[in-house]
């Protein structure tokens, strides 16, 4: 049984997650709850002792390290939560995913893929799901879209925790608790290969009614409007998109959807007092901050979305924080699927934030008041999200030593002009400056266990050492190559070879890997 289940919640498994009780409750009345990421193996035995409900309760991180996931999770916990309101809608729409319920009786929407898949992909539906159910800002797990070398991910807290006894667990079409053999059985019948999960959502065919509109209106009007203040919202913004569609026409259009789409309609001259009125003396924009329209949001998809909101700005959503407990304390902040790494002053400003993003990540955040953005910071510190300092065997710096040592000690050639033989290098251990073209390195790096690109590589490589680029002749071949020697700063590095390695002219032999 235990396999069936490491299966279908396989993930990392250099790290996992934990959270303990405090025995505190939080000001919303929820047990309070200490998180910590252990950077250890995950066996079989830590999913047999979180099913036999031996705590601390197991948190998997859906992302391997391969930067592939299995499963993704919707965390919904804004109350009520309607389980069997979410169970019909995903029916009707034919998403296969699974409703579960949470400890704490909130509602946790799994998908599944019977093959691994990009975890921008899962996300992509997740959110699409997430909006369709107008639970637009629900957490979304995963909450990155690739991790990087020596960082660890987000964990989730995994169902069926005491298995027999759980507070977690699937939920029937009829909100019936699933039990753990028969959710097994509901898995097999829901989870989706990559090319089924690519195709969700994009079989279905377009309502005449709503052409290329904002998806938020489209999951809206599922339903009919019932009078109060969030049909006269909706109806505002049906007429921006009407307007949009049908610029010469819009009106009549108006006044067809209010008796097709409200029950009762809108009294005809209320509509022309208000929503004509208004759109008559200039154009609106949809109001996408403002609910109702904020729950069902999908800002990506309406972008592309011919009457949607167009190129504008889409506001960015920091998803999680972690803390990582080195000295000094330094700070992950996770932001639509990438992460930025921060220091304590950075966190606490804005403008040194948006600042460290655009560095790192190549986005932008609008201006936040310091105030506005402190009080948002301080709702992710509370959750407590530690991560122990990686050993030091994992850091970034010292693996891309080891390879860098390896390489050239691997790649050794007899004098300058060999970096044009093959895969050679030459290390000029008088200067104490290596030499070497990029592709040579980059084939090295291509067989071992480092998974970034050059571009990423480069950047480190000038972080910590003291990179530069030439272009010239070697020898008789002009080419570009490149130089590597001690670093500068506070971050500066050198290469300490333990002796020269010696080369016999004219027997340069293949590299190891290259046999």
């Amino acid at each position: 049984m235990v396999k069936k289940f490491i299966e279908i919640f396989n993930g990392r498994k250099t790290s996992y997650g934990i959270s303990v009780n405090t025995g505190r409750i939080r000001e919303d009345g929820k047990n309070e709850y200490d998180s910590e990421i252990r950077r250890q193996p995950v066996t079989e035995i830590l999913y047999q002792k979180h099913l036999e409900g031996i705590k601390p309760t197991l948190g998997i991180i859906a992302i391997n390290e391969d930067n592939k996931c299995k499963f993704g999770c919707i965390d919904i916990d804004t109350y009520p939560v309607e389980h069997l309101k979410y169970i019909k809608t995903l029916k009707e729409n034919n998403v296969p995913a699974i409703v579960f319920k949470s400890k704490s009786n909130g509602a946790h929407i799994y998908l599944f893929t019977k093959e691994w898949v990009t975890p921008s992909l899962m996300r992509v539906k997740l959110r699409e799901i997430a909006a369709l159910l107008g639970r637009a800002k629900a957490e979304i797990f995963p909450k990155q879209d690739y991790i990087n070398q020596g960082d660890v991910g987000s964990f989730l807290n995994l169902p069926y925790d005491d298995k027999d006894n759980t507070q977690r667990y699937a939920l029937d079409e009829n909100e019936n608790k699933v039990s753990l053999e028969d959710f097994y059985k509901l898995y097999d019948k829901k989870a989706l290969t990559e090319e089924q999960l690519i195709k969700l959502f994009k079989d279905k065919e377009e309502d005449e009614d709503w052409v290329q509109a904002p998806p938020c209106l489209v999951s809206i009007l599922k339903e009919k409007q019932q009078p109060g203040e969030m049909r006269n919202i909706t109806f505002m913004n049906v007429a921006v998109y009407l307007k949009k569609r049908f610029p010469n026409e819009w009106k009549q259009k108006l006044l067809n959807y209010n008796a097709k789409y409200c029950e009762p309609p809108l009294a005809e001259k209320e509509i022309q007092d208000t929503i004509m009125k208004s759109l008559d003396k200039k154009d609106y924009h949809y109001g996408c901050k403002n609910e109702p329209l904020v729950s069902f949001c999908n800002a990506k998809k309406c972008r592309n979305q011919k009457f949607g909101i167009g190129k504008g700005h889409i506001p960015i959503v920091i998803e999680e924080i972690q803390i990582y407990q080195t000295e000094p304390t330094m700070y992950k902040v996770s932001i639509d699927g990438e992460s930025v790494d921060v220091k304590s002053e950075e966190l606490n400003d804005p403008k040194l934030f948006a600042n460290a993003s655009l560095r790192q990540i190549y986005k932008t955040f609008p201006s936040v008041p310091i105030n506005l953005w402190r009080e948002m910071i301080q709702e992710y510190l509370n959750q407590k999200l530690f991560v122990p300092d990686m050993a030091e065997s994992l850091k970034v710096d010292v693996m891309l030593e080891e390879l860098l040592l390896d390489y050239f000690k691997m790649t050794p050639g007899q004098n300058f002009e060999s970096i044009t033989v093959g895969n050679r290098s030459f290390v000029d251990h008088e200067n104490k400056i290596c030499y070497f073209k990029q592709i040579s390195l980059e084939n090295y790096l291509n067989k071992t266990s480092w998974k970034k690109k050059w571009f990423e590589t480069s950047q480190l490589l000038k972080k910590f050492y003291t990179l530069k680029a030439h272009n010239g002749k070697v020898g008789n071949q002009k080419c570009r190559y490149w130089s590597l020697q001690k670093g500068t700063g506070e971050n500066a590095k050198e290469l300490i070879f333990e002796s020269p390695t010696k080369v016999t002219p004219n027997k340069l032999k293949p590299a190891p890997y290259e046999k």
